[in-house]
């Protein structure tokens, strides 16, 4: 039965109130991108009646959220600091969090002197956003993402191809193996996994995004205490390693105060909690 863009709404609605904290949002959007129209012009037209075609793929799009399966898959996209970037079930769906982990970075870069010999790796990459939006920023310096997941590299490059960005190159590698010991890494930034084993078993998280990409093993630091291995040969004296990690995270770092080679800055996110470590050599 056809029925106008406005009961669309309100329908998708009702049904995306157990998922959602904004479910008429999300319906917009759905309903928006099927469309190829804005938001603003789901207004503008509200009385008018759907597509059939439309109202069958609405449907079918609501009712894959109304069982918890998430926008961004469902779009085939998202968006992260100022970009769009594609997404899917090889990569993990980017968040706010990580926004200040690339401003950080990028504040960063900007004291460095000269601009254009940066070398930044972006480890366990994913969909690129953290490499590509650096890359983005800083289009003088030299960008490389790591992963190594080759349907998440796929994913990458295709973000890459649709910014048209020329500056940063994709390696399929574990962590920083892929780099020789001949030229020092100035930047080293990266989101890991750093979610504890047990902790999956009760997170919705865990149930459509890869566990390879959430899964920082015993006490999610797993991945993270590798990276520190491979940093003392790798970045540069002057350089500096940022770490996205758990709000547990922050008290293990503070006591790492007698490693041998770094000093640990544990950092808040906007809300106050610790997300972040930035690495320095002593």
């Amino acid at each position: 039965m056809p029925i106008s863009i406005r009961e669309a709404l309100q329908e998708a609605a009702l049904r995306l109130q157990s998922v959602s904290h904004i479910p008429l949002r999300e319906a917009r959007w759905l309903l928006a991108d099927i469309l190829g129209q804005s938001e603003a012009w789901l207004h503008d037209h509200a009385a008018d009646m759907l597509p059939t075609q439309a109202q069958l793929r609405f449907n079918e799009w609501v009712a894959r959220r109304a069982i918890g399966y998430p926008l961004p898959y469902i779009l085939g996209k998202w968006s992260f600091y100022w970009w769009d970037f594609s997404v899917n079930e090889h990569v993990l769906i980017p968040r706010p969090e990580t926004e200040q982990l690339v401003e950080r970075a990028y504040q960063w870069a900007l004291q460095q002197s000269p601009l254009k010999n940066l070398r930044i790796v972006d480890v366990g990459t994913g969909s690129g956003v953290i490499a590509l939006s650096l890359a983005k920023l800083l289009p003088q310096a030299a960008v490389f993402g790591v992963d190594v997941s080759y349907p998440a590299l796929q994913v990458a490059c295709l973000n890459a191809q649709q910014l048209a960005i020329t500056n940063c190159r994709f390696i399929q590698g574990d962590l920083l193996s892929s780099f020789g010991l001949e030229r020092p890494l100035d930047l080293v930034v990266a989101n890991l996994p750093y979610i504890p084993s047990d902790d999956l078993k009760t997170l919705d998280v865990a149930r459509y995004e890869p566990r390879t990409a959430l899964d920082g093993g015993v006490d999610g630091l797993e991945y993270i205490r590798q990276l520190l291995e491979q940093l003392p040969t790798r970045l540069a004296q002057s350089g500096v390693c940022m770490l996205e990690i758990g709000a547990e995270q922050g008290k293990i770092f503070r006591r790492w105060s007698d490693h041998p080679y770094f000093i640990f800055d544990v950092q808040q996110d906007l809300v106050g909690r610790d997300r972040f470590v930035i690495v320095k050599f002593k």
